[in-house]
């Protein structure tokens, strides 16, 4: 609202649903000012212009009235006349800004400056114009396109010298130069003027589209495909309608017939154009008449009925056609302090459904629109197109709706997602693969907002349409899988599970630089982020503000974090919320833990939970029975023996059974594992060697040093027992005392050993230990720990 002797603006925000009936309706927004304000005078508030964009939620947002302090107003040159000339154009990807276009004033040259990145131009027209219009609009590949028509006084007896023309200047989103101009049409036809121009992206077809009016005073028929009868010096009134691409390249141009003085011409968001013929009220000669013209992608008449011929709009006339096919015109101002709009629903114009997209050039997705029960975890989106496309450059957006708000999933461009694995287009159909992690909340609700320029057709390589954010909706199913409602949940059970995320260098600098309360709050916000990001209920993510070193990067620093159990069988238990959570961190440059303060996590560590006996079961289920087996077998053996001959030293089995397992497996060690790890291999091959060759020296000296009578019989008698033993005895030198156990009362294993040879076996376990035993932990521990980063 602006009162015309004030430099004083209301700004007054209509907000209109998204979605209306494509039939004809109609709705009166009437607003009432405060009466007494110092800016209201003795006239009617005037309603001076509509201006709209599609809100983030996917609402209509009208703009009615607005100042910004751009600069002085323009004057038509050699005049004190102003005139309205400013066009505020937003880009057709709303965070890439806006352009502002305006004439210079006192001159025949514009200019224009692109926000947010301010960026301005001139460009100058040298011809001698007698008429001139022109337009600015948001091109599909995400810049500019000034439009311009105009008819020149240039004297030729050339008959094919064009003499009027519509010409484009294709501004690149930040451009700095001044392109040069296209040609789209020209004429050679003099006496020709043009009244209207507008242009806008084809919402049905390929491109861009501008239709334009002319008049022509003749005293023969204009040159068209539309046969007209014309009296000498009659005033005829012809519409063009070019059809074109991002790059200049010319589509296709029709020919209009349509006799209408005085009018508006529209394209319409859901196909065809609109014709507004304007006629000043003879009743009170401060209102308009407006009467409408609605025309199909053919270019045919459509049969309509509005619900009011004529609308008396303002002495303005002031209108708008809204993304949703609603057309908005300001009634007439009859009181001191109230103004109304007028809004209708048009008829949709083309042979296509939207099928509530918004976008005709799809004919079907999945999930589909409106979908109530998708399932959870599913991670593949289709969207079918009704002609064939290619991958371009920009985003396929992920959102979930809450009553908080809408909290972003997943981001793919389609410039650099994988084409190979997750990005991959069949002719007419785009496939996407998606996070598990995405859909993972019951009766969730999700919308997909996909960029114009996200794809691109394939014939013409101009970017597509894409879709508007609560446009293509839907809901996840109410129930996790195998859950069952009538289950007693009493008796429900979830572990909870302990693990950790590892800051990056820049989030562990921040991190050490903060006071202690700086640290607890930066560990609150965390997991509150996490609880909406994962998402999961409050209260069941918790730091306990434990942070330590990482010893693998030394480096880094690790935050301790716990997830507790679910407390229902319909909720994420611990440990799908642990895969939720390392799927995101892995991925956070296409997730929203690249936003606040998680976007300091490593998302190569992800979330590593701590190791319990459960998981390292399960990951060696085969080694633990193998063992579990083996010392059964060991101690089945040792009880028989017990029991057959309780005299002999059967504890010598138990030993038997331990070297031969520890042997064995670090012999394996070696030969698999060691080899991997370069730097172990030599140790570890050192420590198996050295400490055999020892065992078996000590064992043949005490065979061969040992003196008494009674045992050089025995050796004489069991001389290959005795060396079979020995050469056990290579693995543990404790094994010796087998000659000397007398296990079932055999004689064989019944050696008369002296106090001296049993104290060098003794001493020889001790070396071993220090030799085998603790070198073979370390080796083993350390290979364990490198395995397991």
């Amino acid at each position: 609202m602006m009162a015309l002797n004030y430099k004083l603006v209301f700004i007054t925000i209509i907000i209109l649903l998204a979605i209306l009936p494509t039939s004809f309706t109609q709705n009166i927004f009437t607003y009432t000012e405060e009466l007494y304000q110092t800016n209201l005078t003795s006239y009617p508030p005037r309603v001076l212009y509509l201006r709209h964009y599609s809100g983030s939620e996917g609402a209509v947002v009208v703009h009615i009235g607005r100042k910004l302090n751009f600069g002085p107003s323009y004057l038509i040159p050699n005049t004190t006349t102003w005139y309205p000339n400013e066009f505020v154009v937003n880009n057709i990807i709303p965070e890439k800004g806006f352009l502002r276009l305006s004439a210079i004033s006192g001159t025949r040259n514009f200019e224009w400056s692109q926000y947010s990145h301010l960026m301005t131009s001139t460009r100058h027209n040298d011809d001698a114009f007698t008429s001139f219009q022109l337009t600015v609009f948001a091109t599909l590949d995400g810049g500019y396109a000034v439009v311009y028509a105009n008819t020149t006084t240039i004297n030729t007896t050339f008959e094919f010298t064009p003499t009027a023309g519509i010409y484009v200047l294709l501004l690149g989103y930040n451009q700095t130069s001044t392109p040069k101009r296209i040609i789209l049409y020209e004429l050679p036809q003099k006496n020709l003027t043009f009244n209207q121009l507008y242009c806008s992206v084809d919402y049905v077809a390929i491109g861009h589209s501008c239709i334009i009016a002319l008049a022509g005073t003749s005293a023969a028929p204009i040159a068209t495909t539309v046969p007209q009868s014309v009296s000498s010096q009659n005033t005829e009134i012809f519409y063009v309608k070019i059809r074109f691409l991002s790059s200049g390249a010319l589509l296709s141009l029709d020919l209009i017939s349509n006799n209408t003085f005085n009018a508006n011409v529209k394209t319409l968001p859901y196909g065809g154009y609109i014709i507004i013929s304007r006629e000043l009220s003879k009743v009170d000669n401060i209102s308009e008449n407006l009467n409408f013209s609605l025309f199909d992608e053919e270019n045919k008449p459509s049969d309509y009925s509005f619900p009011q011929k004529p609308i008396v709009a303002n002495l303005f006339g002031t209108l708008d056609v809204t993304q949703n096919n609603t057309f908005l015109v300001a009634l007439n101002e009859s009181s001191l302090n109230t103004w109304s709009l007028l809004s209708i629903s048009l008829p949709k114009l083309n042979s296509y459904n939207d099928n509530g997209y918004g976008n005709f050039h799809i004919s079907d997705t999945y999930p589909q629109n409106k979908l109530v029960n998708l399932e959870l975890g599913y991670n593949t989106i289709n969207i079918t197109y009704h002609d064939s496309i290619r991958f371009s450059d920009g985003n396929l957006t992920i959102y979930q709706t809450t009553s908080d708000g809408s909290f972003l999933r997943q981001t793919i461009n389609s410039r650099t997602c994988d084409t190979s694995t997750k990005c991959q287009v069949f002719d007419k159909v785009v496939i996407l693969k998606i996070l598990d992690c995405t859909f993972n909340e019951p009766s969730g609700t999700y919308y997909i907002k996909m960029d114009t320029n996200f794809v691109q057709s394939a014939q013409y390589g101009e970017p597509m349409l894409g879709i508007d954010p609560n446009m293509w909706t839907f809901q996840t199913g109410l129930y996790l899988q195998n859950y069952n409602p009538n289950r007693d949940n009493s008796t429900f059970y979830d572990n909870g599970i302990t693990g950790s995320i590892r800051l990056t260098l820049d989030g562990t600098q921040l991190f050490q630089n903060m006071s202690s309360s700086e640290k607890s709050v930066f560990l609150a916000a965390l997991v509150n982020e996490f609880t909406i990001k994962v998402p999961t209920e409050k209260g069941r993510l918790n730091t306990n503000q434990n942070v330590q070193l990482d010893t693998s990067s030394k480096s880094n620093l690790l935050i301790l974090l716990s997830i507790n159990g679910a407390k229902s069988g319909n909720k994420l238990n611990s440990n799908e919320v642990k895969k939720n959570l390392d799927q995101l961190i892995r991925n956070k440059q296409d997730t929203p833990i690249s936003i606040g303060n998680s976007s300091y996590l490593d998302d190569f560590y992800g979330f590593q939970t701590t190791r319990q006996f459960s998981d390292l079961f399960d990951a060696n289920k085969t080694k633990f029975i193998i063992v579990f087996v083996a010392i059964a077998i060991n101690l089945l053996i040792f009880l028989i023996f017990r029991l057959r001959s309780p005299d002999g030293d059967n504890l010598i089995i138990l030993t038997l059974g331990l070297t031969i397992f520890r042997f064995v497996s670090y012999l394996i060690f070696v030969i698999f594992d060691s080899t991997v790890i370069s730097f172990l291999y030599a140790p570890s091959i050192s420590f198996l060697v050295i400490p055999v060759a020892v065992n078996l020296i000590l064992s043949f000296s005490v065979l061969v040093t040992e003196r008494s009578k009674e045992f050089i019989d025995w050796l004489g008698n069991y001389t290959r027992v005795a060396v079979t033993i020995a050469l056990l005895s290579g693995a543990n030198i404790d094994l010796l005392s087998l000659i000397k156990s007398y296990l079932m009362g055999w004689d064989f294993l019944n050696a008369p050993l002296s106090r001296n040879a049993l104290r060098v076996i003794f001493w020889g376990g001790c070396v071993s230990i220090l030799l085998a035993d603790i070198p073979q932990l370390v080796i083993q521990a350390e290979a364990n720990e490198i395995e397991g980063t």
